[in-house]
């Protein structure tokens, strides 16, 4: 709050400053007035349109709305302002974004995209294996899926995905892994 506070009287003195509107807007947003924040980031991009940070900072902050179609809008513009823009974080939720507006094919390029810049997160595998479920492309999805099973076999999402991909293609040797993920269901 009072980082808040001394960002506001900075502002106070130096009306439009794109930067302090930016950091403002995150420290409104650890705040949890995500409103507020949104508003100050818009102010930000509408005064540096191609600004990286006040684009990236605009489009994630939609996303933790739960606004897609709002978020995909700043995303797009952002990729397309940096192409080289090396953040998973960004492409990952953009992809989510594009499979939420029904572009799926566009979700699974994205989420490819933010898992070639970090192979390690197994969010952005079972979000690209659903995205490859829903244009019934079952080996793709499975090959995918089974990357993060093997990052986290405790994942329960990962393994119902799975095998529900598998099943599309009548794939039922699966290493045990359904039986597994009952077991688990069972002792949640």
């Amino acid at each position: 709050a009072a980082a808040a506070a001394h960002y506001e009287a900075a502002l106070a003195a130096t009306p439009g400053h794109t930067g302090l509107l930016n950091n403002l807007g995150l420290v409104l947003e650890k705040l949890g007035r995500m409103a507020d924040a949104e508003r100050r980031f818009e102010e930000a991009v509408a005064l540096a349109p191609t600004g990286l940070q006040p684009l990236a900072n605009l489009a994630q902050n939609l996303f933790q709305q739960g606004r897609p179609a709002d978020a995909l809008e700043y995303f797009d513009r952002l990729v397309a302002r940096h192409p080289q823009l090396a953040a998973a974080s960004i492409h990952g939720n953009r992809g989510i974004c594009l499979s939420a507006v029904g572009r799926f094919a566009d979700a699974a390029n994205a989420l490819e995209r933010a898992m070639e810049l970090d192979p390690t997160l197994v969010s952005l595998a079972r979000q690209r294996g659903m995205m490859l479920g829903r244009q019934r492309k079952w080996v793709e999805a499975i090959d995918v899926l089974n990357g993060a099973a093997k990052q986290d076999p405790s994942d329960i999402f990962v393994a119902g995905t799975l095998a529900h991909a598998r099943a599309n293609i009548a794939d039922w040797d699966d290493d045990g892994a359904l039986e597994r993920t009952r077991a688990r269901l069972r002792d949640a």
